[in-house]
């Protein structure tokens, strides 16, 4: 399937699609569109992103789609192309499945060993303040915004980073590293693709649930619990991916006769 340029809609759906005037910078506007665009299936495998088109299609500055899809080589969601730029990674949902079961297992391995070993107070305490704001996030609205979510994300990334420090770990911070490469697999891959939708509510109070769940399994020296809880919240990430990427799609198909589910 070969797409050409602006990737299947045309500019007025496009407009609809990628929320464009209320997020904050350019470089997180093009991060949501084309974040949007590789869930909803606008892209094949392997498919070459057209910088200068993208930053037309989203009206931001080239070195802002730079940066995005930087970002989203981080999330393993782009990769490399063989003479320049970016493609999409190939991903087949046994491979999304089994990369974010990798992660959750890493992070349980990382929960296990904080757990076991110790884990001096500031790190502890630098994740309950970062659980707090997380708290404070969620309870300015029941649907998040657009700006709701990027704090979230960020503030995530914070906390899922922490639980690997907590486990004083270079070996296991390594094959977290690595195991980020893979088709999103990033703790924050969904976050972003469903502001104004009011089941995200929902689906980020448990995940939050979960994460003082693990700082509290970690404090009482519970290592079962930590692995477990970690595992379990990898869980609810896939769940929410699948559900986020479910989403996408039909809000493409919505907009786009020509889109087949």
């Amino acid at each position: 399937m070969q797409l050409a340029p602006p990737y299947r809609l045309g500019a007025a759906n496009m407009d609809q699609f990628t929320f464009p005037s209320r997020y904050g910078s350019q470089t997180e506007h093009a991060l949501l569109g084309i974040r949007g665009l590789v869930l909803g299936g606008c892209f094949d495998s392997g498919e070459r992103l057209v910088e200068t088109v993208l930053a037309e299609q989203f009206q931001v500055r080239p070195a802002a789609i730079a940066a995005a899809l930087r970002q989203l080589q981080d999330e393993g969601m782009v990769e490399p192309a063989p003479a320049a730029g970016y493609a999409v990674c190939p991903a087949s949902a046994p491979d999304l499945n089994e990369a974010v079961c990798l992660r959750g297992r890493l992070e349980g391995l990382a929960a296990r060993m904080a757990a076991e070993r110790g884990v001096a107070q500031e790190i502890l305490d630098a994740m309950r303040e970062c659980l707090v704001r997380i708290d404070r996030l969620l309870a300015m609205t029941p649907v998040p915004s657009e700006q709701v979510l990027t704090k979230y994300m960020f503030l995530n990334a914070r906390f899922h980073a922490l639980l690997l420090d907590a486990s004083d770990s270079i070996i296991v911070r390594r094959a977290f590293s690595r195991a980020l490469a893979l088709p999103f697999s990033s703790p924050s891959a969904f976050v972003l693709t469903q502001a104004d939708n009011p089941d995200t509510f929902a689906s980020l109070a448990t995940a939050q649930l979960q994460h003082h769940g693990i700082v509290d399994a970690i404090a009482a020296r519970d290592s079962v619990l930590a692995c477990e809880l970690s595992i379990a919240h990898a869980g609810t990430a896939h769940r929410n991916l699948v559900a986020a990427k479910q989403c996408q799609r039909c809000l493409v198909a919505a907009l786009d006769p020509n889109f087949k589910i």
